[in-house]
């Protein structure tokens, strides 16, 4: 069951997560060194695996929860702020620009 546990972490870490954070969430659990926020993650991604592991299925909208959960705590979350899937769940950044709007007026 371990190498199943193993990769579904590492779905959830390059799907939703970032590698650079679960790795860090791994370490400091088996360390017992998580603050309240990251163990609340932990938490969190433990309630995943289990319902993966029950139904086959990860629940997305949990997984959204736990993603809007990290993006409002960016400072206890450094990792995947700094990391390229940090990056997918980005708001697009819209510019309204008159000259290159296309408008005749």
């Amino acid at each position: 069951m371990r190498p199943q546990i193993i990769d579904l972490e590492a779905s959830l870490a390059e799907e939703w997560l970032s590698p650079e954070l679960m790795s860090a969430l791994r370490s400091e659990n088996l360390r017992s060194d998580l603050n309240e926020k990251r163990g609340i993650v932990v938490q969190q991604i433990k309630a995943q695996i289990v319902g993966y592991l029950r139904s086959g299925s990860f629940n997305s909208r949990r997984l959204a929860d736990i993603v809007n959960y990290i993006r409002l705590n960016e400072s206890d979350f450094w990792e995947r702020h700094k990391s390229d899937i940090a990056k997918l769940y980005a708001p697009p950044n819209f510019r309204n620009d008159k000259k290159a709007s296309g408008y005749f007026f």
